[in-house]
């Protein structure tokens, strides 16, 4: 019997080594799909409410910028497939507000001009609807380095501050706005008495 066994894996060695990769493949496979790792978010609504509730971060490509202010972004997923990964509406896309910034003509004509095109992360930090993410947003420069989206437009004065008191208490937001607040009152030029006279009135 032992030997039978033994003559008949001898045999079938590359079948049972092949079933043995395609079970694998399979595994590993349903455990991508599962966690969402190939999906392709066209809609703030198709992102899983615990996606946000983590404060996941992902990335995609910026196609526009409307005039409030909201970036379209076409999401790429972690992990690209053409099957999973396939975009089922084109012209959909994930709507991002930077929490915070409050938009000028300036910011919007810097937006379209520098960042349009380029690849931005955003970190999801609650749903203002069910069409808009409110996000923090990175962009990379010389390939390497993340900047601060929300920070950098108003730290250079093209936006300004705006708080958004639905997200107090949310320790991103929480770091976020004292930064921005300190930023804005740099870009401002408020140093020393009038300084001093801003902070108390903002509560920093």
């Amino acid at each position: 019997m032992d030997n039978r066994i033994s003559n008949y894996v001898d045999q079938n060695l590359k079948l049972i080594r092949w079933a043995i990769l395609g079970i694998g493949i399979a595994g590993v496979t349903l455990i991508v799909k599962n966690t969402h790792m190939m999906s392709t978010f066209s809609r703030a609504s198709s992102v899983p409410e615990s996606f946000i509730d983590k404060q996941i971060s992902l990335y995609g490509k910026l196609m526009s910028v409307d005039q409030s202010g909201f970036l379209n972004v076409a999401h790429t997923p972690a992990v690209s497939s053409s099957w999973f990964s396939r975009r089922k509406d084109e012209d959909s896309h994930l709507k991002i507000k930077l929490v915070g910034v409050g938009h000028t003509d300036r910011s919007l004509q810097w937006l379209r001009q520098n960042l349009v095109g380029r690849r931005v992360f955003f970190k999801m930090l609650a749903r203002e609807d069910p069409d808009i993410l409110m996000c923090i947003v990175k962009m990379q420069r010389y390939g390497v380095l993340n900047i601060n989206l929300n920070v950098y437009l108003v730290k250079n004065g093209y936006a300004t501050f705006v708080p958004s008191p639905v997200l107090t208490g949310n320790t991103s937001y929480d770091a976020l706005s004292q930064q921005l607040r300190r930023m804005e009152i740099e870009a401002s030029g408020k140093t020393g008495f009038f300084g001093w006279l801003w902070r108390l009135w903002v509560g920093k």
